[in-house]
């Protein structure tokens, strides 16, 4: 299955939740899934944001090999589920011909902030946030995989 963790600029929330969904998947040994990440409006190559690779370094994760990717890179017809950070992402999305009930929210109905220019606690914040998404995805995964 292939997930695509979407945000705006694919430096911050984006390239954490793809990392801690990756990594909370592996640990389930649930291998049959594939994590990427873009954004909505990236521009392509950029670094994730230094408070993001300090935050996810705090998770034993290193994002200092990331480069940002627009969204339009992705194949979306092959992508089986899109996690959004916000209402705006998934729109997008549903405006590029993407089924909505492919597409779910990250977090509460309000999304997952958006630190971008934000102090490193902005960061650890939404870092929380995005380690939960994952952990609860994954741990649903894992359920739906032993129900079957």
């Amino acid at each position: 299955m292939l997930i695509a963790a979407v945000c705006t600029g694919n430096t911050c929330r984006s390239p954490m939740l793809e990392r801690l969904l990756h990594r909370a998947l592996n640990e389930r040994g649930l291998v049959d899934f594939s994590v990427v990440s873009a954004g909505v409006a990236a521009s392509d190559g950029d670094p994730a944001s230094a408070h993001a690779i300090t935050c996810m370094s705090d998770y034993g994760i290193d994002l200092s090999d990331h480069r940002s990717r627009h969204i339009s890179h992705l194949d979306l017809p092959r992508v089986q589920l899109f996690i959004t950070m916000s209402d705006r992402h998934a729109a997008l999305l549903r405006s590029l011909g993407v089924d909505a009930e492919r597409i779910v929210v990250a977090g509460e109905e309000e999304g997952i902030p958006d630190p971008f220019g934000g102090a490193i606690d902005d960061y650890k914040g939404a870092a929380q946030s995005l380690a939960q998404v994952a952990e609860d995805f994954a741990a649903a995964a894992e359920a739906r995989k032993h129900s079957h």
